[in-house]
C-alpha cells in the first residue's frame, strides 16, 4: 500500500490542484475518492499516450469538463465517470447488504466480510432474521484466526417466499475501513451493469452539447467480465438476421442487426443518438493496486465520423465494420504506458 501511495503522490505532484478540490475528495468520508482517483489516473495516463492535457477547461456556457486533450490529429474533451459497485445492485438486494453493513454501528467487529450472491429478490424480505444470523456468526469467530484465504464461510438463504437469493459470506481480516463489507461480487447482477453504463454515459453526454470538439467519456467499471453488457448499452443487443434460401428450405446469415435500447442508436426512430459523443473509453476494475494489470477499450461511435485523437486507441479499441463489432488489440499495455512493472505494487505478505 505504501508503494501505491507513493506512486499516487507522484501523480498528484503533477496535477494542477490550486483550489485543493482533488485533495479534499480523496480525504472525504464518502465515495468521492473513487472518482478522484480515476481523474488523477487519467491525468497521468493521457499525456503518456502523447496527448497534451488541459484540466477543467472553461466552456462558453460555463461548463467545465474534466480534460481537453490534443494530439497532432485533433482535440477532444474527456469526461470521467465512475460506477460505484453498490449502484449496480438492484435496490432490494442493496437493502440487504446495507443492513449487514450497518451491523458495524451496533455490534463492532474486527472481522470483515467478502460477499458473493446468487439469485434475486422479487420483494423485500424481513431484514432482522438475516442480520441476526450474520451477527450470531460473527460473534462466534475469533478474529485472530481469520485469514485471507480459506477463511470461515457462511451461507444464508433469504426467505424463499421472496425468491431464491442466497448470500455467501466469507470472513476476511478487517482492514482500516469504516464498513464491515470489504468486497462484494455481484455474480447474480452482472446484467444490470449495462443499464448503469447507459445511464452514466448518457448523463455525461446530455451535460455537454454543442461542443467545438468531440466528446469522449471515460468509464471505470468496478468489475470484470462486463464487456457484453457495456456493448449492449452502447450498440444495442446484436441479433443475427437470417435469409431464407430460394428453395425455402435453408436459412442463411444475412448480417447483424441491433435491437433494444442503445446509447448510440434508436432502433425505433432509425437515427443516431449523441453525434457529439465520439467514443467511450472503458476501464475495468481499476484501483490503486490494480493499475499494472487493468484492461481498457475505446469504443468508437459507429454512426459518426471518428474525430477522437488516434492516440486514445493505443490501449485497444472496438469499432463496427460490416454490421459487426470488431475488437482491435492495443499496441501498449497500461503498465507499460505508466512505466510500472508487471508485479506492481509488489508481493502481498500477511503476517499472523
Amino acid at each position: 500500500m505504501q508503494t501505491a501511495r507513493d506512486e499516487l503522490a507522484r501523480w498528484y505532484s503533477r496535477f494542477p490542484d490550486q483550489d485543493g478540490d482533488l485533495r479534499s475528495r480523496f480525504r472525504g468520508p464518502d465515495n468521492n475518492h473513487d472518482g478522484a482517483f480515476f481523474e488523477l489516473f487519467l491525468h497521468e495516463l493521457l499525456p503518456r499516450l502523447g496527448l497534451s492535457v488541459k484540466v477543467h477547461p472553461r466552456l462558453v456556457d460555463g461548463g467545465r469538463p474534466d480534460f481537453l486533450v490534443a494530439g497532432p490529429a485533433g482535440k477532444a474533451y474527456v469526461e470521467a465517470t465512475y460506477l460505484n459497485q453498490r449502484s449496480t445492485v438492484p435496490p432490494l438486494e442493496a437493502n440487504v447488504l446495507n443492513a449487514i453493513d450497518d451491523l458495524d454501528c451496533h455490534v463492532p467487529t474486527d472481522v470483515g466480510l467478502s460477499v458473493w450472491v446468487t439469485g434475486s429478490l422479487k420483494r423485500e424480505p424481513r431484514l432482522r432474521p438475516i442480520t441476526d444470523d450474520v451477527c450470531s456468526w460473527l460473534n462466534q469467530l475469533d478474529s485472530r484466526s481469520v485469514r485471507w484465504r480459506d477463511g470461515a464461510e457462511k451461507h444464508i438463504r433469504v426467505d424463499p417466499k421472496c425468491s431464491d437469493l442466497i448470500l455467501a459470506l466469507q470472513a476476511v481480516p478487517r482492514t482500516v475501513a469504516s464498513r464491515v463489507i470489504q468486497a462484494w461480487s455481484s455474480s447474480g447482477w452482472s446484467g444490470i451493469v449495462g443499464e448503469e453504463v447507459y445511464n452514466a454515459v448518457s448523463k455525461k453526454a446530455d451535460k455537454y452539447k454543442g461542443l467545438d470538439h468531440p466528446l469522449v467519456v471515460a468509464v471505470n467499471i468496478p468489475s470484470a467480465g462486463a464487456e457484453p453488457h457495456e456493448e449492449a448499452a452502447l450498440f444495442g443487443h446484436q441479433t443475427l438476421r437470417l435469409r431464407r434460401s430460394e428453395d425455402g428450405d435453408d436459412l442463411t446469415p444475412a448480417g447483424i442487426i441491433h435491437t433494444g435500447k442503445a446509447l448510440w442508436f434508436d432502433n425505433t426512430k432509425r437515427r443516431s443518438h449523441y453525434p457529439w459523443l465520439s467514443a467511450v473509453m472503458m476501464f475495468h476494475d481499476l484501483a490503486p493496486w490494480t493499475v499494472a494489470n487493468v484492461s481498457a477499450c475505446l469504443y468508437l461511435n459507429p454512426y459518426e465520423d471518428d474525430r477522437a485523437p488516434r492516440e486514445l486507441r493505443t490501449l485497444g479499441y472496438a469499432a463496427e465494420a460490416d454490421g459487426e463489432l470488431r475488437r482491435y488489440k492495443g499496441s501498449r499495455l497500461v503498465r507499460d504506458v505508466l512505466g510500472l512493472p508487471e508485479d506492481w505494487p509488489g508481493s502481498f505478505v500477511l503476517g499472523d
